[in-house]
């Protein structure tokens, strides 16, 4: 087997990375500062998108008479779709470190910017893992609200 060397119990007692896992780091590196982007265009999308719905929608229910939009509606509405802007920021800029670092190390061979990397990518997952646990349980406060809502009536 060519990847018996894998582990290194030698002199550093760590673990060594081949060329595939070089390669597939950094091809993983280039996809994460594509993703990074993505995650910061849309971050800039939400928030014009709540920007606008502040201003234009809330004043064009009144100016139209729409009782649906009504600025304290859209306000609302649109300090949300900010707030979730906002939320997004720090596992962009999690994913843009990893991506970029992780490409330096391997190109320089330096093992503390590679593990910076690793860091980075963790706190990534991380951020998303917990940002899912508590959007799971909204859920399930929402479901147990709603049964109870609907059976009072």
């Amino acid at each position: 087997m060519e990847n018996e060397n894998i582990l290194d119990t030698n002199l550093t007692g760590g673990l060594l990375v081949d060329n595939v896992a070089k390669q597939a780091f950094s091809e993983t590196g280039s996809w994460g500062k594509f993703f990074a982007i993505l995650m910061f265009i849309s971050i800039v999308f939400m928030v014009l998108a709540g920007i606008g719905m502040i201003f234009f929608l809330g004043a064009m229910g009144s100016a139209y008479g729409a009782p649906g939009m009504s600025i304290g509606i859209t306000t609302g509405l649109g300090l949300f779709y900010v707030m979730l802007a906002a939320l997004y920021i720090m596992p962009g800029i999690y994913l843009w470190r990893f991506s970029t670092m992780i490409k330096s190390s391997i190109n320089s061979n330096d093992q503390t910017q590679f593990t910076n990397a690793i860091v980075n990518l963790k706190s990534c997952y991380k951020f998303f893992g917990i940002m899912t646990i508590v959007i799971m349980g909204l859920y399930i406060v929402g479901i147990v609200i709603s049964v109870f809502v609907g059976l009072s009536f």
